[in-house]
């Protein structure tokens, strides 16, 4: 399928911002690239991707939360203390997080999920 002109400046940037691989390979980008599961980021790393991306492509961000795709890890200890105790971790399933997503939101100008 061929890209209109905004997804592929949307899929440029990811591919511009996505990080340095230097033990694995860098996977092939595409609108349903996920950048959790396929591109392995954290959080931190994503929110300040997505920062840059309302702000290169004037994407209004209300509604947005990192949290809500790619959750907090828990710390080492923290699992540590849920073992001990013989307590289940509750980890929060997130949603998925695509390039899709930002390419359908700089259309609209606006954060659409």
């Amino acid at each position: 399928m061929e890209l209109d002109e905004k997804e592929q400046e949307v899929l440029n940037f990811f591919e511009e911002q996505s990080g340095r691989w230097v033990l694995m390979k860098k996977p092939t980008l595409s609108l349903d690239t996920r950048l959790g599961e396929d591109l392995r980021m954290v959080w931190e790393e994503a929110g300040e991707l997505a920062e840059a991306f309302f702000q290169q492509f004037n994407v209004d961000s209300h509604g947005f939360d990192i949290l809500d795709y790619l959750g907090e890890e828990l710390s080492f200890i923290t699992k540590l203390y849920y073992k001990v105790k013989g307590q289940p971790i509750a980890e929060t399933p997130n949603k998925p997080l695509t390039i899709r997503m930002f390419s359908e939101s700089a259309k609209a100008g606006r954060w659409l999920y």
